[in-house]
């Protein structure tokens, strides 16, 4: 959630808003920033340590400006948990944004695992110049709307064996 400048307006527009920040130090400043947003339940906890199976009777979304370097992990989270958002929409580095949404032929392992789970499009492009100070690399804004699960989970585990094997070498 970080300083909760994408945290309070998101808060208008759902019941409930669960926003995470691992940073015990922002902590502070995020509560101060949503003190009249009744809605928001502020968790200073790690997002990939946290139990979301209490969400299994929710619709639920994810949204967030996610750090680049957890950009995999968290979508693998969200997208193999049980109990699956309906949708994703997260700001991430353009490069990574633009080998999820890939079409075949050009497609790497992330595009398929995402693709399996989800439908990915880029809903909009961010200039590393929008930021303050500015980031080395562009971003994009991702959607993915998920799936419904089309596998049982032994078959979901034998077609991504035969996947990691089509990927495993170059050629």
């Amino acid at each position: 959630a970080g300083l909760g400048v994408l945290t309070a307006p998101l808060s208008k527009l759902c019941r409930h808003l669960i926003a995470y920040e691992i940073d015990r130090k922002l902590i502070p400043a995020l509560a101060e920033v949503t003190r009249d947003c009744s809605n928001i339940e502020i968790r200073n906890e790690d997002i990939l340590e946290s139990r979301i199976a209490n969400l299994e009777s929710r619709n639920y979304a994810v949204v967030g400006n996610l750090p680049y370097y957890l950009t995999s992990r968290l979508l693998r989270f969200f997208l193999t948990a049980q109990y699956k958002p309906t949708r994703i929409v997260v700001m991430i580095q353009k490069e990574v944004g633009e080998r999820i949404c890939a079409k075949p032929g050009e497609m790497s392992l992330l595009s398929v695992s995402v693709q399996f789970y989800g439908t990915p499009r880029i809903i909009a492009r961010v200039s590393r110049n929008s930021f303050f100070p500015p980031p080395t690399v562009d971003s994009v804004i991702l959607e993915i709307a998920s799936k419904e699960a089309s596998f049982a989970r032994e078959k979901e585990e034998l077609f991504f064996s035969f996947v990691k094997a089509g990927f495993g070498k170059k050629r």
